[in-house]
């Protein structure tokens, strides 16, 4: 078995620390390493050779044996439960299985099942609007931004967006300048800035919201990362707000997982010959909720947080 030569010590581990172990798994795709954890049994803490034992048994039934024979080599470290030890002690962190870990995650398909933070986690348990739109947005997104986050914030509306260009950035600045709580789901560690000229902007929201990433913190940027992130976008909030986006948008993506996660999209429409504006036009025809001002969008609130 696995445990033999991960580590002979029969030392107890808890759940919460064998967990970072799908953390360090770059072997293993992102929906293989979901279903690894469901097939496996989560006591509150148990003997390390046990997870191990465990875990094996889960890559019999779920992984190929191309990837099983990738993730032995991995878990053949010898120092992998003092590395798993060392994380939990210094790297702040929640697990899904924590009771501060936000209930709307964990209602998506997939969700992280860790997430590495800066800030203050209560701002989970909030309200939250998720906003997202173009990377090369135009004065008429800026206008809307500028107009209604305020209002929305004033609210007690918490605003998740990606740190990304454009909307994003414009979103998580907006909010702070009028005294409101943001949070950044960043698509690389939180050791990391992507890109590198919003440093002093993931600062401020690390010491004034809240920074979430399921990577490790010295993880950089990947293709991948960021469409993987979109889904926490999509779960973080009952609604996603998208207030520019072309037909190719990488803010379309985050609707979609809105869609699939039965979540609520509201977009703001634009001009048919305006090229900002076709990816929210054809989101509207599709279903998704138009809204043309701040009220608009917290009426959409309110059918998830009825006491506002």
């Amino acid at each position: 078995m696995i445990g033999f030569f991960l580590n002979k010590e029969n030392s107890m581990m808890k759940r919460n620390q064998f967990i970072l172990i799908f953390t360090l798994m770059t072997q293993v795709r992102l929906t293989q390493k979901n279903k690894l954890f469901k097939s496996m049994t989560w006591p509150a803490d148990q003997a390390w050779s046990n997870w191990c034992d465990a875990l094996q048994v889960a890559m019999v039934s779920d992984l190929r044996k191309s990837e099983r024979n990738q993730l032995q080599q991995f878990l053949q470290q010898e120092d992998l439960s003092a590395q798993l030890l060392s994380m939990a002690a210094t790297m702040p962190y929640i697990t899904i299985f924590d009771g501060t870990y936000p209930k709307r995650l964990k209602e998506i398909w997939n969700p992280p099942l860790v997430l590495f933070y800066q800030g203050d986690l209560t701002y989970l348990q909030k309200p939250c609007l998720t906003v997202v739109g173009a990377r090369q947005n135009g004065a008429y997104g800026q206008t809307i931004l500028q107009q209604w986050l305020p209002q929305l914030v004033a609210q007690g509306v918490v605003i998740v967006s990606g740190l990304a260009r454009g909307v994003d950035a414009l979103a998580h600045e907006i909010t702070l300048a009028a005294g409101g709580s943001t949070v950044a789901v960043i698509g690389t560690g939180l050791m990391r800035t992507y890109p590198a000229s919003h440093r002093a902007l993931q600062s401020a929201i690390s010491q004034q919201g809240l920074i979430l990433s399921e990577y490790l913190p010295d993880v950089g940027p990947q293709k991948q990362y960021f469409p993987e992130r979109n889904r926490i976008l999509a779960g973080l909030s009952y609604n996603t707000l998208v207030v520019e986006a072309r037909r190719q948008s990488g803010s379309l993506i985050t609707a979609s997982l809105a869609v699939q996660n039965n979540r609520s999209v509201l977009a703001v429409p634009g001009a048919v010959t305006y090229d900002c504006a076709q990816g929210c036009n054809e989101l509207i025809q599709q279903g998704a909720e138009p809204v043309l001002n701040a009220q608009d969008v917290m009426q959409a609130l309110k059918a998830h947080y009825w006491w506002f």
